[in-house]
């Protein structure tokens, strides 16, 4: 048998070398369902941390409104993130009414106060009571908790626990249910769903418009209901600051159920 030549050896070593297998790769080009859960919570975490970059930037004047952001192939680049997290973070804020998106223009920070949907619509003259409006809250709010875990930010954690302690600390009883409407609102922000928060603006004005009040000299109005507000309110927050959905879902329903059962008896 004649000797194999150097090309032919080196044709042998190519076949009979075992293929290397790629550290990512899969058996039977399936991924794995721990590699995929690692991807989505990488992804989430991208998100998240992007999210609050750009809010923090906002906050601090650094972006101010009317300020463009960079389209989505510069924020990838520069913070070291997959395109599509960009994406899921301008849809956030879209949603959440911080930036606006023009075709061909790009995006711009808008006044998160300015509704970014639709003009606000007047309260009908004959204002709804508020058993309708608790009635129809019981209906929508206790699932908003989902949604605000998945979605809220550390600075939407902040505004709330800043409510509570407005709450903690009005004079009087305007303050106190002006306090109470803004914590509500801020958790429904945190929900990312513009079109929720403009029917939640619609819910307020109508309190607002309401001639159910309390005059601020009734004797133990606020200190009775203080404490009450205080308990309810704390709790909803450390369950969603915890990620705990069906703690803070069941927290905004009895709170909801309260109101509710008081109305019932009065």
């Amino acid at each position: 048998m004649r000797p194999l030549t150097i090309k032919a050896r080196k044709l042998e070593k190519v076949i009979e070398a075992p293929k290397r297998r790629s550290p990512t790769a899969t058996r039977g080009g399936i991924e794995s369902p721990a590699r995929a859960f690692n991807l989505r919570v990488r992804s989430s975490q991208n998100v998240k941390a992007l999210t609050d970059r750009i809010l923090n930037q906002i906050a601090s004047g650094e972006l101010a409104v009317g300020d463009q952001l960079p389209n989505e192939r510069e924020l990838a680049a520069k913070y070291d993130v997959p395109r599509h997290s960009v994406r899921k973070v301008m849809d956030q804020l879209e949603r959440r009414g911080t930036i606006a998106r023009y075709v061909g223009r790009g995006s711009f920070v808008i006044d998160s106060s300015e509704p970014s949907v639709a003009p606000p619509v007047k309260a009908p003259p004959l204002v709804w009571s508020l058993a309708e409006l608790t009635e129809a809250r019981l209906l929508f709010e206790p699932e908003l908790a989902p949604l605000i875990v998945e979605r809220a930010t550390e600075q939407d954690f902040e505004t709330a626990a800043a409510c509570i302690e407005a709450i903690r600390e009005a004079k009087d009883w305007r303050a106190f249910k002006e306090s109470k409407y803004a914590f509500h609102m801020a958790l429904v922000k945190a929900a990312g769903n513009a079109f929720i928060v403009h029917i939640f603006n619609l819910l307020i004005e109508s309190r607002r418009a309401s001639a159910w009040k309390r005059d601020n000299h009734v004797v133990g109005a606020l200190a009775f209901a203080r404490p009450v507000t205080l308990t309810e309110c704390e709790a909803t927050l450390d369950a969603l600051r915890s990620g705990n959905q069906d703690m803070a879902r069941e927290a905004i329903r009895a709170s909801l159920v309260r109101i509710m059962i008081s109305l019932s008896t009065d």
